[in-house]
């Protein structure tokens, strides 16, 4: 499939569940107006299982509560008490899923009005992290937060997955880009994606079906770790003997064999568990293409905080890399009331000791950092683009993480590494690229001259203190 091993390596890694799809199978979306629109279209015409896991459920849109309503109101229990349509299984962070907006109403009041409408068919897990340190737990809401949070974004129906870094909220649906990939009759992943929801859901809080009420649990971290890890084994033995039993079975029109041209591999990344399989790629993937100057990697992040071994990586690298990010304007926290205000500034901040590195490196020539500007519209694309210069695309990433040091450390992220030789594929993803930085423009030493940029001395010495929470 490629030159380098390590995209080879990929596909013969004992430790990971491979999943050999068809190239046609793949569909990538490109706004958000179309990401709405394939999720209610989705919820609509389940027939047996919906997953959704998001950060949150948002309250000011209620399209998708009422596509899940419509659904399963057109269903009824049988006599038997076996359902006849769709069991729903929503997964979000405890946290922020139970933060109230200014009338009140949260994502788990919302879902709770869901499932006490439908008892035994609608299941909602709030997940929350258990803290070492007592200090999170006296903390307000947003600023608890900090501490860590399920920020997986994987939307199931049926045999079809969207994977995203997008939640389930109306600016995610208008105005805020992401990246969201649609994987048809793909039953294994999304049995995948369901029984990980699932393995955090035994461990979370739940909604009452009777009176609405929050169930709480407090796991004990060891707890989650080994059913995370018991989990992740399970799955790659499983794929081996799936990939063993179909080795020699001829191919279908709409599935792939293990000699497909392209795999999907997932990983998990959830440092405060000890579960850093997304590290351990990517920093694997910088050492293997650090001798190559005929590497391309585009790299996106919303929050441009990457740790330093991500940046050592980079500096002393011989590839080429577009490292793209929001503007200020086009950061969610922009216009912000309160503290938060301040976050824009901090990533300002950030990001220009980068380009200062990057300067003092001699790496300008190869490394180029874009910022999204465009009016009215914020900025949430995170992912990976890996190719040779001059050709498009063969491996990206997309999911949850923003490669960022909160990732890393704190929260709970799910991505996929998508790697094919297709070429149509290959084609959609150079446009993919091209969808995501075509309102982008590119950093240079004036960029940081602007007033508007200047960082207030107390926000950079907060920054220093504080860049773990980022």
């Amino acid at each position: 499939m490629s030159k380098f091993r390590f995209v080879r390596g990929l596909l013969d890694d004992p430790a990971r569940p491979v999943f050999p799809t068809s190239a046609r199978n793949i569909a990538i979306i490109d706004t958000p107006s179309d990401f709405h629109d394939r999720i209610v279209s989705g919820i609509r015409t389940a027939k047996h299982r919906i997953v959704l896991s998001s950060l949150y459920l948002g309250t000011e849109d209620t399209s998708v509560v009422d596509a899940l309503r419509e659904t399963l109101r057109k269903t009824s229990l049988s006599g038997g008490g076996d359902c006849d349509g769709p069991r729903v299984h929503i997964l979000i962070d405890y946290l922020r899923g139970t933060r109230q907006s200014a009338t009140g109403a949260s994502s788990a009041t919302v879902l709770a009005d869901l499932a006490r409408e439908f008892p035994g068919r609608v299941r909602v897990s709030l997940y929350r992290l258990p803290t070492r340190n007592p200090v999170w737990r006296i903390m307000p809401p947003r600023f608890n937060e900090a501490a860590g949070l399920m920020h997986m974004k994987a939307y199931a129906f049926d045999d079809s997955l969207i994977m995203s870094g997008a939640n389930l909220s109306k600016d995610y649906f208008t105005n805020r880009q992401d990246r969201y990939i649609l994987f048809s009759q793909s039953p294994e992943l999304v049995t995948y994606y369901e029984q990980l929801a699932e393995t955090l859901g035994s461990h979370s809080t739940t909604i009452n079906s009777k009176t609405g009420d929050l169930e709480l649990r407090s796991p004990s971290r060891k707890d989650i770790a080994n059913s995370v890890k018991s989990f992740t084994a399970e799955w790659a033995e499983r794929s081996r003997r799936q990939t063993a039993a179909t080795a020699s079975e001829p191919s279908q029109s709409t599935t792939a064999s293990p000699s497909s041209s392209t795999f999907v591999i997932p990983l998990i990344q959830a440092g405060s568990l000890g579960i850093r399989e997304e590290e351990d790629f990517l920093q694997n993937f910088m050492n293997a293409i650090a001798p190559h100057p005929s590497v391309k990697v585009v790299l996106s992040s919303a929050y441009l905080n990457f740790p330093k071994h991500y940046i050592a990586g980079i500096l002393r690298s011989k590839a080429q890399f577009s490292l793209v990010t929001a503007s200020p304007k086009a950061n969610g926290f922009y216009g912000s009331k309160g503290v938060s205000r301040h976050i824009p500034s901090v990533y300002t901040f950030i990001e220009k000791k980068l380009w200062k590195a990057l300067g003092q490196t001699g790496r300008r020539e190869s490394v180029d950092i874009f910022e999204y500007c465009r009016p009215d519209w914020t900025y949430h694309v995170k992912g990976l683009w890996y190719a040779v210069s001059g050709h498009p695309p063969e491996m990206t990433i997309i999911g949850s993480s923003n490669f960022g040091q909160r990732s890393l450390r704190r929260d709970f992220e799910s991505q996929l590494i998508l790697v094919t030789s297709d070429n149509d594929l290959r084609e959609r993803l150079r446009k993919d690229i091209e969808n995501v930085t075509k309102y982008c423009e590119k950093v240079n030493d004036s960029t940081f001259a602007h007033s508007e940029r200047r960082v207030h001395p107390l926000v950079a010495l907060g920054t220093r203190l504080l860049k773990h929470l980022f």
